[in-house]
């Protein structure tokens, strides 16, 4: 099974592709300086939908939103989301809370950024950055989530 865990921020999208547990691929797509905003959630969704297709995951997961005190800030990262989303409309992604995929991955839903980052490098040196190990937990969340609907079917 090959699941892929999505993080985004308003800068980058780092994702994880995990195939039978273990990390298959990393990226981070990473959008020019000089975009506006609307060229720079074109890019995110063309390009995140040109690599999802190439490596055809079985589920797919995004983080959900974190809000922000700052509306902006909060605007421009759901905007992200929705149109990583769209992109992805095909592969039915499904929005992850943070509280819920470090409780199933570090074992706590509070877990400090440190313990993420550590846990994910734990597991592959192929994770090299915060934003990838968001990514990577999400997607050991959505691959754990499958492995037990598939064990009771």
């Amino acid at each position: 099974m090959k699941v892929l865990g999505i993080d985004c921020s308003t800068k980058a999208i780092a994702l994880v592709l995990l195939k039978d547990g273990e990390v298959a691929d990393v990226k981070m797509i990473v959008a020019n300086k000089g975009y506006n905003e609307l060229q720079r959630l074109i890019y995110f969704a063309s390009e995140t939908n040109e690599y999802v297709n190439s490596v055809q995951p079985d589920a797919v997961a995004i983080e959900q939103a974190v809000y922000w005190k700052n509306y902006e800030s909060t605007r421009k990262i759901i905007e992200v989301i929705t149109a990583v989303k769209l992109a992805l409309v095909n592969y039915h992604p499904e929005t992850v809370n943070n509280r819920v995929w470090k409780k199933a991955t570090v074992g706590y839903g509070n877990a400090p950024k440190t313990k993420i980052l550590a846990y994910a490098q734990s597991k592959s040196i192929q994770i090299t950055n915060q934003d990838l190990a968001d990514s990577y937990c999400i997607a050991e969340y959505l691959y754990k989530k499958y492995s037990k609907k598939e064990e009771k079917q």
